[in-house]
């Protein structure tokens, strides 16, 4: 729904969250029939604020009347936003139709207004991909602003932001003051006076000049960190991310099927190999005991006791039988810290190759410091490590509809 630039790697770096610092800065609305809260919204980023954000482009989602409403209030030489560029001398926005996005309905035409359910859930998809879109450009900040439109639309797009933004992307509802607001006369307060139609008093004249337009930015929760991927770079379903993010937010929940030889982290299953499941349901078994993290050997020394605790957990593993006994036999006097440490490195690489971005955390094996020894474990509550079958209820289904076969 919304276009995006396809640019190289951003020559300012990941790290800057200044938005004004971005060579590409857009001003994402949500309108209605009140196209206003567009040159409302500008005024209060590009005047009023005391930390300026002139956006290089402005982008519109909106219904078909809202559309049709924009194009007459804000284009052409006497709309709204070239006279507000004139008033406060501000040139390069780039705004015409192509900016103006109306949401589409089920036979891919613009939607008159969002007035069923079928039309919400579509707006709730356009709103998520248009945000996602825009926020894939490295040398983009995004200024969303809530103001206009209806309100689900506001709250998809205060979603989507939270789904998707980062560091330099805000957003914000912009607050204008009585008798001033929702005034179809008044689209901004100009530099000098200019006397509009009071619409709730009938004849009476008021100064747009001396109104107060304040933008209340608005704090959000950003996940884009923790959304996989494959979310990131394809057509996303706002539900679909939804659940996603709620998977993401639930606290870290670890299930270790030994029989299957697979660790359920984040909702993923993964196999691991019987020497790498062995060693993760040592540390898992000790911790959900109540025990402390474990101590990595020293150099040099073999650790009897951590050898017997990790063989043990090997032992209920099926596996082959010549694989185990090349472990025994290298775990012979204990186990060293070069096979502690090499062990861990490889569970913690494949648990980033699997999981998605930064809800690997919990299941990463880490170090703390104790004193002047190191232990190691990972940061999942006790309570929720769990030694069961994973889908233990699919293969219940499984193993009847193959006893029906008998």
């Amino acid at each position: 729904m919304c276009k995006t630039k396809t640019t190289q790697k951003s020559p300012i770096g990941s790290n800057a969250t200044n938005p004004s610092d971005y060579p590409r800065r857009v001003l994402l609305v949500t309108t209605g029939l009140s196209p206003q809260v567009v040159t409302e919204s500008l005024y209060a980023l590009a005047v009023r604020n005391k930390q300026k954000f002139l956006p290089t482009e402005i982008h519109l989602i909106t219904t078909k009347i809202g559309a049709e409403r924009a194009c007459s209030f804000l284009l052409g030489d006497q709309g709204w936003l070239p006279r507000f560029c004139h008033d406060y001398k501000i040139s390069g926005i780039q705004f015409d139709l192509n900016f103006i996005r109306p949401l589409l309905g089920a036979d891919g035409q613009p939607l008159d207004d969002i007035q069923t359910p079928v039309d919400n859930q579509l707006a709730a998809d356009q709103i998520t991909n248009c945000v996602r879109q825009l926020t894939a450009d490295p040398d983009s900040a995004i200024h969303a602003s809530i103001a206009g439109g209806r309100k689900s639309m506001g709250l998809f797009l205060g979603y989507a932001l939270s789904f998707f933004g980062r560091p330099q992307d805000r957003l914000s509802h912009v607050l204008v003051s009585p008798p001033y607001e929702s005034n179809p006369n008044f689209f901004y307060p100009p530099p000098k006076d200019y006397f509009i139609q009071n619409s709730r008093s009938g004849h009476q004249r008021i100064n747009a000049a001396e109104a107060e337009v304040n933008l209340a930015e608005i704090k959000f929760v950003r996940l884009r960190n923790e959304i996989p991927a494959h979310v990131l770079e394809n057509a996303a379903v706002f539900d679909s991310v939804v659940d996603i993010a709620q998977q993401v937010m639930k606290p870290a929940e670890l299930i270790i099927d030994l029989e299957a030889q697979k660790i359920q982290a984040s909702g993923k299953a993964i196999k691991a190999s019987p020497v790498n499941l062995a060693f993760f349901a040592w540390l898992a078994r000790n911790q959900k005991a109540g025990g402390s993290w474990v101590i990595c050997p020293v150099e040099e020394v073999r650790e009897r006791e951590h050898a017997d605790s990790f063989l043990n957990e090997y032992q209920r593993i099926k596996s082959n039988a010549a694989n185990y006994m090349r472990t025994v036999k290298r775990l012979e006097g204990g186990m060293t810290r070069t096979f502690f440490s090499q062990t861990k490195s490889k569970l913690n690489r494949q648990l980033r190759e699997k999981l998605p971005n930064e809800s690997m955390r919990p299941y990463l094996i880490e170090r703390r410091r104790d004193g002047n020894i190191w232990r190691h474990g990972f940061n999942v509550a006790s309570e929720n490590i769990h030694f069961e079958k994973i889908n233990s209820l699919w293969r219940q289904i499984v193993l009847m509809s193959q006893l029906r076969c008998i």
